[in-house]
């Protein structure tokens, strides 16, 4: 399975890639690595952590600071640049740029961190600095409103967010180890609860947040482990990942592919891989300052189709569109 920045309620199509099926062969992937400190995205093989390139590469874009990265409705990366105050987005395969999305400050956009599309047509992202979540226009980056007012329900702080399978927004708020539940009534969001309350099951630092085989999963930053919750109640389940296992030293993303989790570790320049369902370490896919990465934080999985031999929709090339077009017809996983 290949995470996006959708759920699988909302984006049921999305929660499955297999385009062997209608291309015939094995497809690969690779995985990026957003290098906050060097103002680069890395990108390696799935398979056996070799570089490839760099995706995005010091110095060719306005880009400064990669945060976190999610692949959008348009098939291209969206990259949050918590020092540049805008949101950057990046051809997929290429990683050619293709121009800031969302403009240097807009709305008030200080310290983007996180970022997600809605199917109704819009992006959130969340202002770390300012303690809100802004509301953008999906396909032009227009600065629509503030979706989740300063400091809301004890918002402090915002990192990841997260629409979950009962269709309300959770928010991380690092800075008081907790994570809270937003309402959406069509315009804006509602606080309704602090959903994983303060330091509950050792919490330090809420980061990246997953819905997964109904658990709510949890990346723990300054205590360098995972944890697990009730996906309904928000109650604490137990440890996923233990701290400092494997190394693991202040993770912010993490990523499920075929049964493994991958961590990077921000000071050690690494990315970690662990049984996604037991938690167990099971070693290093990209050892530390590989391909000269520096400071990991967001990571994002995507498939490789230059393999696929099938032009699925009919506009005379094979390209990620032809993926995009697989998703679409790839019908429920229920």
């Amino acid at each position: 399975m290949i995470p996006t920045a959708f759920t699988l309620m909302m984006f049921p199509a999305a929660c499955a890639v297999a385009t062997s099926a209608a291309c015939g062969g094995e497809t690969g992937a690779t995985i990026l690595a957003a290098g906050g400190a060097g103002d680069h995205i890395v990108r390696y093989r799935l398979d056996d952590g070799e570089v490839i390139d760099h995706f995005v590469a010091d110095g060719v874009s306005s880009l400064d600071f990669p945060f976190a990265l999610q692949l959008g409705p348009d098939g291209n990366v969206y990259v949050s640049g918590w020092q540049s105050d805008a949101i950057h987005r990046f051809d997929a395969e290429t990683g050619e740029p293709l121009g800031t999305f969302i403009a240097p400050g807009s709305g008030g956009l200080d310290g983007p961190t996180g970022l997600v599309f809605h199917p109704d047509g819009f992006v959130l992202v969340s202002s770390n600095a300012t303690n809100r979540v802004l509301k953008y226009d999906g396909s032009t980056g227009t600065f629509l409103g503030t979706f989740i007012e300063p400091g809301s329900g004890g918002l402090n702080g915002p990192q990841d967010l997260t629409w979950g399978p009962d269709g309300h927004l959770y928010v991380s708020s690092y800075n008081n180890d907790q994570v809270l539940r937003y309402g959406y009534d069509g315009e804006s969001g509602t606080f309704i609860d602090v959903f994983v309350t303060e330091a509950s099951g050792g919490l330090d630092g809420p980061s990246h947040t997953v819905f997964r085989d109904e658990v709510f999963i949890v990346v723990s930053a300054r205590s360098d482990a995972v944890l697990k919750y009730e996906s309904r109640t928000g109650e604490f389940i137990e440890v996923l990942v233990p701290s400092a296992s494997g190394g693991l030293d202040y993770p912010h993303y993490m990523q499920f592919n075929d049964g493994i989790l991958y961590l990077a570790g921000t000071p050690n320049n690494n990315i970690l891989m662990y049984d996604a369902d037991s938690g167990s370490f099971l070693g290093q896919l990209v050892a530390p300052g590989s391909g000269g990465l520096d400071g990991p934080r967001g990571l994002l999985i995507l498939p490789v189709t230059e393999t696929c031999c099938e032009d699925l929709n009919f506009d005379g090339e094979v390209s990620i569109g032809d993926l995009l077009q697989l998703l679409a017809a790839w019908g429920s996983c229920d």
